[in-house]
């Protein structure tokens, strides 16, 4: 069965968009403006406030970014609020909402951590999180490196919290950002003319972001992957009025050298792999499926029937950390159990209930572009959603059952094209790529790792968004991939 492209899409593409745009220059009070552009079309914006007064900083953070996705287009909108003191972030709120579900967290500084409880579709959850010293909000972080009296080539690590960083991470480790003072550049801006301003190159979250700074903090454009553009506006408002659809599959896609007749089929795949930045850290090869010799890729399926399997659950202590829950992956949730005990009605053998898990989540969800942050609990309640509500679900019911689940992200072959897509891998007594989104155990020779991880990791993707060129040299099948 061939699915309608658009359902691979990555949701890391919009919450990068949303969530690198806000800054501001923090004073006694000072208020921001972006508009988004792909395209030449206006597709978003981005508002932030920072007010100090008596020693303590509210700081606010909004936007709203129009999408495609399959059939669907949808408004996404997100809020943040901020209050600081005596050089600690005390607390925060943060609102995502879209047509395709809504969240909230609130965060509250105990001592040395913060608590949040957050709330989905599906209910509540809580958990603890250390605060760096010096943790802000992104809206800071301009007027944080002015304070350093730049100069070209002078580089700065500054903790800042991004909500979904938060809610995304089974235990989020590090809220690093980096950032390279490239020098002086003339920058236009419609609303400002030239001006003068700092180049400052980022990594947020992951992804590489490029700002031009004035001296007094002011952000006055940033370039944001994949070939996004904010522009400051001194006159505009904050409207959602006239947006145009952003068309992320259009903006991310990979065009294909040659076309495949089977691409479902493949157990084999070589490509040149071009435009991949060695900073980036990709996971391009693994010692059971995936090699990368920093030009050429390899791709091999196994064949199954040689799997040595074993009786659920797992014990290895090595493999723990894939049988963890995560926020957004409750393999320890009474619901998730039990529907995961449910489904397998008794199967131990490790490949076989993977097969069972990997069908049902197939045949269970509807299958739809899902602007939201991927959630096992809300999938489950919910029955739809894209590659990563798929990928999500399948490894909580897996975790679960005791089988050993990571999340992956890469690209997949479909109808002449490469989409960012996300699947998972499982060891059921060797690692094995399985993709519940088009039901394949294992996954066919298409599926081109870039990333293991969570929602965090599967960002840095889009650095190389419309930079990858990949030329197809070998393929083969046999039953095996079918």
């Amino acid at each position: 069965m061939t699915y309608p492209t658009g359902a691979l899409i990555q949701a890391a593409v919009i919450l990068l968009i949303l969530f690198s745009a806000p800054y501001a220059y923090a004073d006694s009070f000072s208020e921001n403006l972006l508009y988004i552009y792909s395209g030449g079309r206006k597709i978003g914006y981005s508002y932030d406030s920072v007010k100090t007064v008596g020693g303590i900083t509210e700081a606010v953070e909004k936007a709203r970014i129009k999408v495609r996705l399959l059939d669907n287009t949808e408004d996404v909108e997100t809020e943040a609020r901020y209050r600081l003191g005596e050089g600690n972030l005390l607390s925060f709120d943060f609102r995502f909402e879209s047509p395709s579900g809504r969240v909230t967290a609130a965060g509250v500084r105990e001592g040395e951590k913060m608590r949040v409880k957050m709330s989905t579709v599906s209910g509540g959850s809580e958990f603890v999180f250390d605060a760096p010293p010096g943790l802000i909000p992104a809206s800071m972080l301009p007027s944080q490196l002015m304070s350093k009296h730049p100069a070209a080539g002078m580089e700065f690590v500054i903790p800042v919290l991004d909500p979904v960083t938060v809610i995304a991470a089974s235990s989020p480790r590090s809220f690093e950002t980096r950032h390279k003072i490239a020098g002086r550049e003339s920058v236009e801006v419609p609303s400002l003319g030239t001006v003068d301003a700092w180049k400052v190159e980022s990594v947020l979250s992951g992804a590489k972001v490029t700002s031009w700074i004035t001296d007094g903090g002011e952000l006055l454009k940033q370039s944001i992957p994949p070939g996004m553009t904010a522009l400051r506006d001194e006159g505009g408002s904050v409207s959602g009025d006239g947006l145009s659809a952003l068309d992320i599959e259009g903006a991310t896609s990979i065009p294909s050298n040659i076309m495949l007749e089977d691409p479902r089929g493949l157990t084999y795949m070589k490509a040149e792999l071009q435009g991949i930045d060695p900073e980036d850290a990709f996971d391009l090869s693994d010692s059971y499926r995936q090699s990368f010799d920093g030009r050429y890729v390899s791709i091999r399926v196994g064949d199954t029937s040689s799997v040595k399997t074993y009786k659920l659950p797992n014990k290895e202590p090595e493999l723990a950390r894939h049988l963890a829950p995560e926020n957004l992956i409750q393999s320890g949730d009474k619901e998730i159990i039990s529907k995961s005990r449910e489904i397998l009605e008794g199967e131990n053998d490790s490949l076989k209930a993977a097969v069972k898990l990997n069908a049902w989540v197939f045949n269970y969800l509807r299958k739809t572009g899902t602007a939201g942050i991927p959630n096992a609990r809300d999938v489950l309640k919910t029955g739809s959603g894209d590659c990563n509500e798929h990928s999500a679900l399948f490894a909580a019911l897996a975790r679960a059952a005791g089988i050993p689940t990571k999340t992956v992200s890469g690209t997949i072959y479909l109808d002449g094209r490469f989409y960012y897509h996300a699947w998972n891998e499982v060891y059921v007594g060797e690692w094995v790529a399985v993709d519940p989104t088009f039901g394949q155990v294992p996954a066919d020779a298409t599926h081109l790792k870039l990333v293991e991880g969570d929602l965090n990791k599967s960002s840095v993707i889009m650095n190389a968004a419309g930079k990858i060129n990949l030329n197809i040299l070998e393929t083969s099948s046999n039953e095996t991939g079918k």
